[in-house]
């Protein structure tokens, strides 16, 4: 089974990691080196690119080595069998597998496991598909299903579609699964009269182009195209925007990568099925290590999830926006276009779109000037808000001002802040306040002067203080971690609780500390609460609050802190005490470094929160209001998840994976 190197392409990455995290669900400590093998089918596709982050951050934090290998199109099936060979060759336990051709590989993985190696399949199952020890994938049936359900609600006259599909050759799984799902989700077949061609593209662009050039020629009358990817997608549309026809023709897919959901969003693809391959490949990397190191051997399939995403949704057919798919989407992310993606969302609820405001505003024939104050400068929080906020302002053509204090409850830089940016003549200010009852009359002479001001991610106290209000519900992000902390301690009423928090009467953390006290089931009277501590959301504020905790209270077993800052202050004070594997800490911010404590255990469970979507919506609204005059008013939520590497039954949460494709940072 040796290869040219002519037609060989093979790339092999190989990361040893020197120091295992403490606190990290398994540890090379364990056993010998262990080796995981990754084998996808191209490189260089976003899709693979992020199974490949996904696969060295779970081997990152296992401390474990792992390969990489690649072929040079969709369907090199010798690349892949000279990687297994090769990987086998220098001490591969395990390999996760993305068949090129999931029948002609089968010989080679059987070899591999002759040899003692674990196989298992990601994103395409084997034919036969216990050819693998294990399938982790997007059901891509139901993918098609999805995609083909979407074109026949949406078509206008679905039993006279003249259908093209534009796929892969016959017998690579990964096609046969999603274009017999189009089918079936269509409700025909591949003998139907409307199926006028099928092409082969290789999942490529240039080859998609070609391919639709070729139906187009003999099938001018074509008004319907499946692709088995968004590059295919992507050529095809070229193919038709250079006939003239493209407003005629409606094409889906699969992928539901960041540029595919950009192809949702400017018209080019109708809709498309997301699916999670940084999902597939940690969780394929865990797997192997927890079976090498005494645990059962994995077998069958795993569903990784498929949402469909459009932004012309279709009665009857599950979708969701193309918010949702470009903050969910893998590939770069651009924060102008989720701005935009969630425009259109507001677009198709019979809002204004980012357009019609940006032209509205321009014929204004007048500068527009908001400002944005956060609490600190640095924070990635309040960085990512500052992203989404000069997107959106950007998108719209107004003037954004900045500004923040020097610390989390720094109220008198807030203060000076407003003042000199209504002095500067802004419209209105969004506001994440820094003590939400010493600004209030600040905020009331700012709205004497006529100015808008809309609170982000904490309310004013009173909450009416301000306008309007666009925050995680902190309360609910409390309650979420206080359930979880008290379904995962052994002894829940035993448990010996410090509070790592803010100073009495900041809102923000009387809803989280609060919440957690309602999740948990106890309040602050409870003898269980030992230690209560200002943090000022700072880590190193945070690990000398915990070391005075101790000190006092060196039985403390369950610690509450008011951001993922705190909490990784505490962990040190923890650890540097010997007793970080007694000890649980839960937190609310949702970060990448604070997904990432979930991942190596320093954090058990943290409630994530998005912070760029209040500022983008923030911008959004008060252009709106100088445009109409509508004011905001009310609350709206911007949305919380749990995330934990260790779920427990009874309280709703997501993994790692969820988190790290969601964070920010």
């Amino acid at each position: 089974m040796k290869q040219s190197p002519k037609r060989m392409h093979l790339l092999v990455v190989v990361a040893l990691l020197l120091a295992v995290l403490s606190g990290a669900v398994m540890s090379s400590a364990q056993t010998d080196e262990i080796i995981v093998g990754l084998i996808t089918k191209t490189e260089t596709n976003p899709f693979f690119v992020k199974m490949r982050e996904g696969a060295q951050a779970a081997a990152d934090a296992l401390g474990i080595t792992l390969l990489t290998a690649s072929g040079q199109f969709d369907t090199d099936n010798a690349s892949q069998v000279t990687a297994i060979e090769n990987m086998v060759a220098a001490g591969a336990q395990g390999i996760l597998l993305v068949p090129a051709d999931s029948s002609a590989i089968v010989p080679t993985i059987e070899w591999a496991r002759e040899q003692g190696v674990i196989v298992i399949a990601l994103d395409t199952p084997t034919n036969p598909e216990d050819a693998s020890d294990a399938l982790y994938a997007t059901d891509n049936f139901r993918a098609g299903v999805l995609i083909g359900e979407y074109a026949r609600a949406a078509m206008e006259n679905p039993d006279e579609a003249v259908v093209a599909l534009l796929g892969l050759p016959p017998g690579i799984t990964v096609n046969e699964l999603r274009q017999g799902g189009f089918l079936e989700g269509y409700g025909i077949d591949m003998e139907s009269d409307q199926v006028v061609c099928v092409q082969d593209t290789q999942g490529d662009q240039t080859l998609g182009q070609t391919a639709m050039e070729n139906c187009l020629v003999a099938h001018p009358e074509i008004n319907l195209v499946y692709t088995i990817n968004e590059p295919a997608a992507f050529g095809a549309y070229t193919a038709l925007d250079n006939a003239g026809v493209a407003g005629d023709v409606m094409i889906v897919s699969v992928d539901g990568g960041c540029a595919g959901v950009e192809g949702v969003i400017d018209g080019r693809i109708a809709a498309t099925s997301q699916q999670y391959p940084l999902r597939m490949a940690s969780l394929g990397v865990e797997t192997i290590v927890a079976a090498i190191q005494g645990g059962v051997v994995p077998t069958g399939y795993t569903d990784t999830g498929v949402a469909l995403i459009t932004a012309n949704p279709v009665d009857g057919v599950d979708s969701e926006g193309v918010g949702y798919g470009y903050e969910n989407c893998w590939g770069d992310q651009n924060p102008e276009v989720l701005a935009m993606a969630m425009e259109l969302e507001g677009a198709a609820a019979g809002m204004m779109s980012v357009e019609e405001m940006a032209a509205a505003i321009a014929d204004l024939g007048e500068e527009v000037i908001v400002g944005l104050i956060t609490k600190t400068e640095t924070n990635p929080f309040f960085v990512k808000m500052r992203e989404g906020a000069q997107a959106a302002a950007d998108a719209l053509g107004i003037t954004l001002l900045t500004a923040s204090g020097q610390f989390d409850t720094d109220n008198a830089s807030q203060v000076t802040a407003i003042e000199n940016m209504v002095a500067a003549g802004v419209q209105g200010i969004l506001l994440v306040p820094a003590d939400s009852s010493a600004i209030v009359p600040t905020i009331e002479w700012a709205r004497e002067q006529g100015v808008i001001v809309i609170a982000l991610d904490t309310p004013t106290n009173p909450e009416d203080a301000s306008n309007a209000l666009f925050a995680t519900d902190n309360f609910q992000a409390g309650v979420l971690i206080g359930e979880y902390a008290r379904a995962a301690m052994e002894n829940p009423d035993a448990a010996v609780i410090a509070l790592l928090g803010l100073p009495p009467g900041i809102t923000v953390n009387e809803l989280r500390q609060g919440g957690f006290l309602e999740g948990y089931g106890i309040d602050m009277e409870s003898d269980q609460i030992v230690c209560v501590q200002d943090t000022q959301g700072d880590q190193t504020l945070g690990q000398t609050a915990m070391e005075n905790c101790l000190v006092a209270n060196p039985e403390i077993n369950l610690v509450y802190t008011i951001n993922e800052p705190a909490a990784f202050g505490a962990y040190t004070a923890i650890e540097n005490a010997d007793v970080a594997d007694d000890v649980m800490i839960v937190s609310v911010d949702g970060g990448c470094s604070g997904v990432e404590g979930v991942v190596d255990g320093r954090i058990a469970a943290t409630s994530q929160q998005y912070p760029l979507r209040m500022a983008s919506l923030g911008v959004e609204t008060l252009a709106r209001f100088v445009i109409t005059g509508e004011a905001p008013t009310g609350y709206t939520d911007t949305g919380v998840t749990l995330i934990t590497a260790n779920p427990v039954e009874g309280v709703d949460s997501e993994d790692a994976d969820f988190g790290v494709a969601n964070c920010w940072g």
